[in-house]
């Protein structure tokens, strides 16, 4: 498969479960991938330039990756997967928290498409955000909704929307993966407590792997889907079609 055959992506969060994923099918779809994560994350999945950035310093992120987009662009895709996630009862979150979430998970990723725009080659090039079920419906654990994530989620899916219309003149499409429960090590303590659940309340009967984010993201990035802005793509294995009951 080669749909980003003599491309270059740049995969922001490439050390992570799912980022790391989504590296390997870009380059499996014959893309040129720059990565880019925390300075302490395992590189590994680099493999070739990369850049390491803390997107809790969001003015500090975009300096770095701007400069490395220049040095190593034009760009034909980015992909922003990096992420954390930010649970508690609702009364115990703090504002500190509330930041911290937002600001990784949602301001980051709106920040470094503004600024990562006029190294995009246009047009043709393409934007993915990766978002979460959470941003459409609440799932809550153990007493805890995980407010400031899930606000962060709905909130990256909007701009998403909004991000298409500001760039579709220019021939930049910008488009959004949301995935269920997707086996990482950030959900590796949901899935010891809930696990036989989730599996059970999903249609496919499983959770899901990093590498079920590949495909989806390879097809957003590519002309396959040169006609396709403003969306966002569930990759759930069924979880928010609604309860499931499996018994007599």
């Amino acid at each position: 498969m080669t749909l980003l055959a003599d491309r270059t992506v740049l995969v922001v969060g490439a050390a992570g479960g799912i980022g790391a994923a989504i590296v390997t099918a870009c380059r499996l779809a014959g893309a040129r991938v720059l990565c880019a994560d925390l300075p302490d994350a395992a590189m590994a999945e680099a493999d070739g330039p990369a850049c390491a950035v803390d997107l809790k310093d969001v003015d500090d992120a975009t300096a770095r990756l701007t400069a490395f987009a220049a040095e190593h662009g034009p760009l034909d895709g980015i992909v922003n997967a990096a992420g954390i996630s930010g649970r508690g009862r609702f009364p115990d979150v703090s504002t500190a928290e509330w930041r911290r979430v937002l600001d990784v998970d949602l301001v980051a990723p709106a920040q470094l498409v503004q600024a990562l725009a006029p190294h995009l080659r246009t047009p043709g090039a393409s934007v993915v955000n990766v978002t979460s079920i959470e941003g459409d419906a609440v799932y809550a654990s153990a007493g805890s909704t995980g407010a400031p994530y899930a606000a962060s989620k709905a909130g990256l899916q909007l701009a998403t929307r909004c991000l298409a219309v500001d760039l579709g003149r220019l021939g930049v499409r910008v488009n959004a993966v949301a995935p269920g429960f997707i086996r990482t090590a950030m959900s590796a303590g949901a899935m010891e407590r809930v696990g036989p659940w989730l599996e059970d309340q999903t249609a496919l009967g499983r959770v899901g792997e990093p590498a079920d984010l590949g495909g989806p993201t390879v097809f957003l990035l590519s002309d396959a889907a040169a006609y396709v802005t403003g969306h966002t793509l569930v990759v759930d294995g069924g979880m928010s079609l609604g309860l499931i009951y499996r018994g007599g």
